[in-house]
């Protein structure tokens, strides 16, 4: 790794391997002194840390989600991300929504104060009035 930070080719550190990582670890400590520039072993040992924790979910994930087909489908007619998965589905998320007083399908509440408060500001925009009581006038002392 000196040699490619000395030619000025070395990837960046979160495009690097963990072997590339100790690698330069110990050229910044070689290099140090000079004009070189390269990380600091701190901050190169700091990124081989990050690394070792993320390798296993990456494999995890390297594959995509497999499995789990209902569950998967479950969610997704429920987050309404994709189109209906079924006709039951469809109308599910008709009535959903019409039971949150929101035509927006999109995160919409569940919460019981949330529907409320929107169920009491639908349709009022343009014919909102505010009373506003009057002033206690202060008494003549």
């Amino acid at each position: 790794m000196a040699r490619r930070y000395i030619d000025g080719e070395a990837p960046t550190l979160a495009e690097q391997s963990l072997d590339e990582l100790q690698g330069t670890a110990t050229a910044s400590e070689w290099l140090s002194d000079t004009k070189v520039r390269i990380p600091t072993a701190e901050e190169a040992r700091g990124q081989r840390t990050i690394e070792n924790l993320l390798r296993p979910l990456r494999g995890l994930v390297a594959e995509g989600f497999v499995g789990r087909k209902a569950e998967l489908q479950q969610l997704s007619d429920y987050a309404e991300v994709l189109p209906p998965s079924s006709r039951k589905a469809s109308a599910t998320r008709r009535v959903r929504r019409f039971l949150s007083g929101t035509s927006d399908h999109r995160c919409s509440s569940t919460h019981p104060e949330e529907r409320a408060s929107r169920r009491s500001w639908r349709g009022s925009s343009s014919t909102m009035s505010m009373t506003v009581p009057p002033t206690a006038s202060p008494s003549p002392t």
